[in-house]
């Protein structure tokens, strides 16, 4: 009986020791909890307030961007330009001299025609030459013409592309933003908060480059572009040279044998000419 009561007295003497612990370690527990939510808290209200400082630097970045790719599309469209511009002119410049040349050649088969039946061939012969040579040049200005257009409706359609892509980039960019403050301001957990809204501009960065990537497969038609006015150049060049070997052949009937060397010479300077 004695032992009984002795167990029971330490018993209880063990739980009044133990209690005060207790209550310490409960007390503890409740400040750690305590303190890790208003850490939580504080971390979340410094995310939810950063994002707007976020969203500005993001904004800005972006429009930099859009900056700097508006600024390179308008230097090509300016040396595309140029190009033309220089091209037509250096060809206008050509064609002057090609039209003095063909006059020489003119003057001097004028100058050696003796008969009516071969001033009437000189007079065919220049009138079927300038006739072919200003169909060619029509050819030429048509493909030349067809080639500009579409090179630049390659431009704006290249340039409409990049426009939209960094475009939808920005409004995705500030889409991720608004939704993170407005589930910040819904007490949403700050990690998912967070997960979300990195996931989002993942997504948003993701789509833009694969935009881009097809933004920049424009090769191959402008390839294609300067294979259809290439092959149309040269069918111009073409059809020009066969109306000049019948105008000379016609040209050849109506002079003596002797002076076979002089048409051929004609021949050779006004197949010369080019576009």
């Amino acid at each position: 009986m004695k032992k009984i009561k002795l167990i029971s007295s330490i018993a209880l003497s063990l739980a009044l020791v133990a209690a005060p612990a207790l209550a310490a370690s409960r007390h503890q527990v409740a400040t750690a909890s305590a303190e890790a939510n208003t850490s939580a808290r504080t971390a979340g209200s410094a995310f939810c307030t950063a994002l707007s400082a976020r969203g500005q630097t993001y904004a800005a970045a972006i429009s930099r961007q859009i900056s700097n790719l508006k600024d390179r599309i308008s230097r090509e469209d300016s040396q595309a330009q140029e190009h033309q511009t220089q091209e037509t002119q250096t060809l206008d410049q050509q064609r002057a001299n090609w039209e003095q040349n063909r006059q020489k050649i003119y003057a001097h088969l004028s100058a050696r025609a003796a008969t009516t039946e071969q001033k009437q061939a000189v007079a065919a012969f220049q009138q079927a030459i300038e006739s072919a040579a200003s169909a060619r040049e029509s050819a030429v200005d048509a493909a030349r013409t067809a080639f500009w257009q579409g090179l630049e409706q390659i431009i704006i359609g290249h340039r409409t592309a990049i426009d939209q892509a960094f475009e939808n980039y920005l409004t995705a960019v500030q889409a991720a933003i608004t939704q993170a403050q407005s589930s910040c301001a819904a007490g949403t957990a700050p990690s998912q908060v967070r997960q979300t809204f990195f996931a989002a501009l993942a997504s948003a960065r993701q789509a833009r480059q694969q935009a881009m990537r097809s933004v920049d497969k424009v090769g191959p038609q402008v390839s294609a572009l300067v294979h259809t006015r290439n092959e149309a150049l040269a069918q111009a060049v073409q059809t020009y040279e066969n109306a000049l070997k019948t105008a000379v052949a016609a040209l050849r009937a109506a002079f003596p044998a002797g002076s076979g060397d002089k048409n051929s010479s004609s021949q050779s300077g006004a197949q010369s000419q080019g576009q």
